[in-house]
């Protein structure tokens, strides 16, 4: 059973200047958007996917890395997210390029 997606305002935000700095040509941009809603789907199908880190800021939230593949290159990111189980809800509550 599939957990009910929660993006905040500024998440949306956070995702949409990603988009907007990172992809100059209006079909990657989409392809990119999509990359991403499809990931944030498969978390709200099954939110263990990410990894939880006991201390610190993220204490009470998971990571879920995952790779956005557009215009022939390979793009990182994570989305910081925590899991409400009494409410079947996933609310992501950060969104951030990874730099390796």
């Amino acid at each position: 059973m599939s957990f009910a997606l929660s993006l905040p305002p500024d998440t949306r935000n956070e995702i949409r200047d990603y988009l907007t700095d990172r992809f100059s040509d209006p079909a990657e941009r989409l392809a990119a958007l999509n990359a991403i809603s499809a990931e944030l789907e498969k978390l709200a199908v099954n939110p263990r996917l990410g990894i939880g880190y006991p201390g610190g800021p993220f204490e009470h939230r998971r990571i879920y890395r995952f790779v956005i593949n557009v215009g022939g290159g390979e793009r990182y990111v994570q989305v910081a997210y925590a899991v409400f189980p009494k409410n079947k809800s996933v609310v992501v509550s950060g969104f951030v390029p990874v730099i390796f």
